[in-house]
C-alpha cells in the first residue's frame, strides 16, 4: 500500500487536479482554480493530498469511545485476560485478536477487519483517483481545525487577538498582523476547495466501506465534523475580519502602509461576504 509520488501523480490517467489560489503570492487577488496545471506552476506551494483524510477515520473510534461509549468498558477479547477495557482497545482487540472474525460487505468475499480496511485505505492501488495537489497554505488551516480545539492553535481568540491587536508585551505590527490575515485567506481558500462539486462528489462515497453497524455511527460522525467545521469557520471569518477592521481600518492615518492594508483587508471582507452567500452544504 502507498500513497502516490509526484511520478504517479504525473503519470495519472485522467492528470490530477491542482486546487489553489491563481495568485497565491498576492494578498488581495481570491481567484480559485481547479485545473490539470495551475498557470504558474511550483512544485512546492503544493501537497499530494487525499480527499479524506485517514486521521478522519481513525478519529471516528476515539469519538464513539468519547461520545457514544463513554464510560463503557468491555471484555478484553486478548486470550488470558480477564480485565476490562475501554471501547477503541477492544475494538483493537477484536481486529488483531489470535482468531478475527472474517465478514461480508456489499456481498464481498468474507475478510477480516485488516483486510477490509486494507482494501479500502487510500493508496494508489485503489483510489488513484481520490488523490489531488491541494496548495500547502489551504491545507495549513484544514489539518490547524483538525488538530485544535477552538481555545487553541492559529485560530484561537487569543493567538488571533494578539498578532492583531498586539498586547501589553506586545505592540501591534503591521507585519504580524499581516500573518493572520493570510490564514483567513487560506482558510477561505479552504472553504471553497470543500466546496468544489469534485470534491464533495469524492467525499459522498467515503462511507461505502462502512458496515457491521457502525454506518449510522459514521454518519453521525461525520454529520458533527461539517457542522463544527461550517460554524466555526464562518464564526472565525466573521470575527477576525471585524478584528482586523477596528484594528487597522478605523480612522485616518498618513502611513501609506497601513493605508494600503486597510485596502486589503476591505478586499478580504468582500470576498469573504461573496463567498458567505454561496452554501455549503454537506455532501453525503
Amino acid at each position: 500500500m502507498k500513497y502516490p509520488d509526484i511520478n504517479d501523480m504525473d503519470a495519472m490517467t485522467p492528470r490530477s487536479k491542482y486546487y489553489g489560489f491563481t495568485s497565491p503570492e498576492t494578498c488581495d487577488l481570491f481567484g480559485f482554480q481547479m485545473s490539470e496545471m495551475p498557470k504558474v506552476m511550483n512544485r512546492r506551494w503544493y501537497q499530494i493530498e487525499h480527499v479524506l483524510e485517514w486521521q478522519t477515520v481513525a478519529d471516528s473510534f476515539t469519538w464513539i469511545r468519547d461520545k457514544k461509549k463513554t464510560g463503557k468498558v468491555f471484555e478484553n477479547p486478548k486470550e488470558g485476560t480477564t480485565d476490562k477495557v475501554d471501547f477503541c482497545v477492544y475494538w483493537k482487540g477484536t481486529w488483531t485478536g489470535a482468531n478475527p472474525k472474517a465478514f461480508s460487505i456489499d456481498q464481498s468475499a468474507p475478510q477480516t477487519v485488516e483486510q477490509h480496511l486494507s482494501e479500502a485505505y487510500p493508496s494508489l492501488q485503489h483510489t488513484p483517483h481520490e488523490f489531488v495537489w491541494l496548495e500547502a497554505t489551504i491545507n495549513s488551516p484544514m489539518w490547524a481545525y483538525k488538530a485544535a480545539d477552538e481555545d487553541s492553535g492559529i485560530f484561537s481568540t487569543k493567538s488571533k487577538r494578539l498578532e492583531i491587536e498586539g498586547g501589553p508585551r506586545r505592540r501591534k505590527n503591521i507585519d504580524t498582523t499581516k500573518e493572520s490575515y493570510v490564514d483567513l485567506k487560506n482558510l477561505l481558500g479552504a472553504r471553497k476547495y470543500m466546496r468544489n462539486p469534485d470534491i464533495a462528489k469524492i467525499l459522498k462515497k467515503q462511507d461505502a466501506w462502512v458496515s457491521q453497524g457502525m454506518g449510522a455511527l459514521w454518519k453521525e460522525y461525520m454529520d458533527e465534523r461539517f457542522r463544527i467545521a461550517h460554524a466555526r469557520t464562518e464564526k472565525d471569518m466573521d470575527t477576525y475580519i471585524k478584528m482586523l477592521r477596528n484594528a487597522w481600518s478605523r480612522g485616518p492615518t498618513t502611513d501609506p502602509a497601513q493605508k494600503a492594508f486597510a485596502q486589503q483587508i476591505g478586499k478580504l471582507n468582500s470576498e469573504w461576504m461573496k463567498e458567505k452567500r454561496n452554501p455549503w452544504r454537506k455532501p453525503w
